[in-house]
């Protein structure tokens, strides 16, 4: 009898760092726990039920928990007249599974299904990636598909099919991050690693990398067997190939020991200052404060609130994201003695932010994973990213300082549309945006807001060019974000132009139901100003430093992810509408 044989079996890994895990000692009481969460947490409106068996084979402990959502009405269930379908039921049940593998240290898990659902929570998310690493040849590689992302954001993911062989060492690009990756495998790696393999003259021989390990070739179980045992002597070798300027830090003892306690005292510093503003006696922590997974939903939310650990009413509520770091770390110093810094750092790590829509919970994390930053210690720099820590390799840090500074000054708008002085003393974002209000060509439409997305702060029309711009106070990690919105903001134009224009309808709508509106423009002209002219949007930001120019005092600016941010800024616009910059004096 020939053994079944399954395509796209994906291999992932369960992380055993894990907060929820690290208290286990063994194997089997890390998936226990996994499960039992699963049957308590596991929402579905059929009844489910589940089983779980076990099985040893070479030292392999397989443990298969397995669980059927039924019973689900067919589609045909009303569509036959009940002469002809009284004879059958048209019940339907869907089976979903996790297979865990037990390979000595490691727990490898199969899906099928609605498996992911158990695992999700727990997975390594650089698993794939980590494998191959370790037998990696860039120089040689040769890939089909990769999908990548820039430290600026999730917003900046990106995915391209390659139609030639294309060298993955050609492809990659100094400051992204590799998030999935087709690699087609060379004959060396499938005669040394994968020789328990048959594949056809014609089949194609690649891997499918990222948080999972997948051959794209049919698997017996037999072969999944083999495979794993691979995998699991893969995962001991030493030599890595690093396919990224980012190199992901896995050293969790440093993590834990070193660099969550000196990000959780520089924010307790922060906390210290916010609370006493004149008494400041450190410059503000460089953060940028967003969801770690859920980007677009985040930005999407009407309504955020921070919740302490256990409590169901939230101790701080507000439309505005950007007031949720400030506030919170007000909220959690008000609750603690000023000399006690572990009470300020066990509060913190419990405090989480749920965003909402419409009254309905969009996202949910923990405060500090929505931490963006940069640490820097004994001269060298560490990026926490996504909830992830990473170091830079090589000369990236003055690359992308030196790369950054020629972007701005190539592409400075001219003259500059934003004359007027940023008084820091009497002025916040908002009100230097409305300074614009009454001067002619210009229109602010900071805060009109329309699908969620925000057009710009200030519109600015010259003879032929329609400037959109977006402001930012400082230089710093707050870049990221303004990046962000700007991608948002020029991709959702660029298709509303092609289509519809229903977004910009929206946006002339919100703009004239404003009260502070006082520019009398018809829906003719305002769609014109879109059609006739060229189209440029600009981000426009201040110095960091009262009464210091940005370009003069260039090195004094440290903000790596906010050079990252340009540079990437600049290359994810070179296809849409051109981005310019502008610098607003600051005093």
């Amino acid at each position: 009898m020939v053994a079944k044989q399954y395509t796209d079996l994906k291999v992932y890994q369960i992380d055993k760092n894990f907060y929820e895990l690290s208290e286990f000692n063994e194997n089997e009481k890390i998936i226990n726990f996994i499960i039992n969460y699963h049957k308590t947490n596991f929402k579905s409106i059929h009844r489910v039920e589940s089983s779980t068996e076990e099985y040893t084979l070479n030292g392999i402990k397989y443990n298969l928990y397995s669980f059927t959502e039924g019973e689900k009405s067919s589609v045909w269930t009303n569509y036959f007249p009940k002469s002809l379908s009284k004879e059958n039921d048209f019940v339907t049940k869907s089976t979903s599974f996790v297979l865990f593998c037990i390979v000595e240290e490691n727990i490898f898990c199969v899906i099928g299904g609605k498996g992911i659902s158990v695992i999700k929570r727990y997975l390594n998310p650089t698993f794939g990636l980590d494998i191959y690493e370790r037998i990696a040849n860039p120089m040689t590689d040769t890939v089909q598909e990769m999908e990548s992302r820039g430290i600026s954001g999730k917003l900046t993911s990106e995915q391209v099919i390659y139609r030639t062989e294309q060298r993955l060492q050609d492809i990659l690009s100094i400051g992204r991050l590799l998030k999935r990756v087709s690699i087609t495998l060379s004959q060396e790696i499938l005669d040394s690693i994968f020789d328990f393999l048959d594949f056809d003259d014609l089949e194609n021989k690649s891997v499918e990398i990222g948080s999972a390990f997948s051959l794209k070739t049919k698997l017996t179980f037999q072969q999944l067997h083999i495979l794993l045992e691979k995998l699991n002597e893969i995962s001991k070798f030493e030599n890595r190939t690093s396919i990224s300027r980012f190199e992901r830090i896995r050293d969790e003892p440093f993590i834990n020991q070193t660099l969550i306690p000196t990000l959780l005292g520089k924010l307790r510093d922060e906390a210290v200052n916010l609370s006493n503003p004149q008494g400041r006696y450190s410059l503000p922590f460089d953060i940028d404060f967003l969801h770690p997974n859920k980007l677009n939903k985040f930005y999407e939310c009407e309504t955020y609130k921070l919740f302490f650990k256990g409590k169901q009413n939230g101790f701080y509520e507000t439309s505005n994201r950007f007031n949720l770091f400030k506030e919170g770390l007000k909220g959690i110093y008000e609750q603690v003695s000023p000399s006690d810094p572990f009470s300020f750092n066990s509060i913190l790590l419990g405090v989480r932010v749920k965003g909402y829509k419409n009254g309905e919970l969009l996202t949910d994390a923990p405060f500090i994973s929505h931490l963006t930053c940069e640490l820097t210690l004994m001269k060298t720099s560490y990026f926490k990213i996504d909830n992830l820590w990473y170091i830079v390799k090589g000369d990236f840090i003055n690359s992308i300082s030196s790369t950054c500074i020629e972007l701005i000054s190539r592409d400075l708008v001219s003259p500059n549309p934003l004359e007027l002085e940023w008084n820091r003393t009497t002025q916040n974002e908002g009100d230097y945006n409305l300074s614009y209000e009454n001067l002619k060509n210009y229109f602010v439409f900071d805060k009109v807001i329309f699908q969620n997305i925000e057009l710009c702060d200030i519109l600015y029309v010259s003879n032929n060019t329609l400037y959109v711009i977006h402001v930012k106070e400082g230089f710093d990690a707050k870049i990221r974000d303004l990046t962000n919105q700007i991608s948002i903001s020029s991709r959702r134009l660029w298709n509303d132009l092609k289509s519809d224009k229903s977004y910009l309808k929206g946006i002339y709508d919100r703009y004239n139901d404003m009260k502070r509106n006082h520019k009398n423009i018809s829906w003719i002209d305002f769609e014109m100003l879109f059609t006739t002219k060229e189209i440029r949007y600009v981000l426009a930001f201040t110095s960091s430093f009262k009464g210091k120019s940005f370009f003069e005092n260039y090195e004094i600016h440290k903000s790596n992810i906010a050079k990252f941010s340009i540079i990437n800024i600049i290359s994810e616009q070179s296809e849409s509408y051109p981005v310019n910059f502008a610098e607003i004096k600051y005093i």
